[in-house]
């Protein structure tokens, strides 16, 4: 039977994509191998991956893991905090009372999930608590525009967090603070948190040991 690329997305992305080096090549009989299907599901989904810029695909060379350098992924950032900050500001003002108990509810679900053995959950979760700004923003062309680094933006997050230790917790403290600071309405404070949020992430990237040598 044949397997739709989609299913298979989050199992690359989640699992194999976080464990694996930048640049790395990626066997396309492994992946077939360890996710239980057809070679013809995997070339699928590898082909929406190459889309999303998550893998590069050489001819007549193979699959390879996306590499990022540090400039790339600051401006990476840059952007994330520029879409997510406007969204949660539009979500804020537009469906208040739906957005704060989405946040709510997906921020009790981070909390349950917050030691080592769950963490693939807890970064699922995370990502959710972000796009979740642009689920009650009313505007579908920044949700479009989010959609497009998200997948990088994941990628990334799974991958440093791997290497990290007690990221969870830092994560888990900034995201109840911005949770606080938007029940009070304190848009200002939120807006400082998030971009905190964000600037901390980077400093994850610096102490990374892919990127700690020669970017230090």
């Amino acid at each position: 039977t044949h397997t739709p690329p989609t299913p298979i997305l989050s199992g690359l992305v989640g699992s194999e994509m976080c464990i694996r080096d930048r640049g790395e090549s990626l066997s396309e009989n492994f992946l077939a191998q360890n996710l239980q299907v057809s070679k013809t599901p995997i070339r699928e989904a590898l082909s929406l991956l190459n889309m999303e810029g998550l893998v590069n695909i050489v001819p007549q060379k193979g699959t390879f893991v996306f590499s990022m350098e540090k400039p790339e992924i600051i401006e990476l950032c840059e952007l994330r905090f520029a879409l997510e900050s406007l969204a949660l500001r539009y979500s804020h003002e537009r469906n208040r009372e739906p957005f704060l108990k989405d946040l709510e509810r997906l921020f009790k679900l981070m909390r349950k999930n917050q030691k080592k053995e769950n963490q693939m959950k807890y970064l699922e979760l995370d990502d959710q608590f972000h796009k979740s700004f642009f689920n009650h923003c009313e505007n579908r062309y920044m949700k479009d525009t989010y959609r497009m680094i998200n997948a990088r933006v994941a990628a990334l997050r799974n991958y440093i967090s791997g290497e990290v230790e007690s990221l969870s917790q830092q994560s888990h403290k900034q995201h109840e603070n911005i949770l606080g600071a938007l029940k009070k309405d304190n848009i200002d404070e939120c807006m400082k948190i998030l971009e905190n949020h964000i600037i901390n992430w980077l400093k994850k990237v610096d102490i990374h040991p892919a990127y700690a040598d020669k970017n230090n």
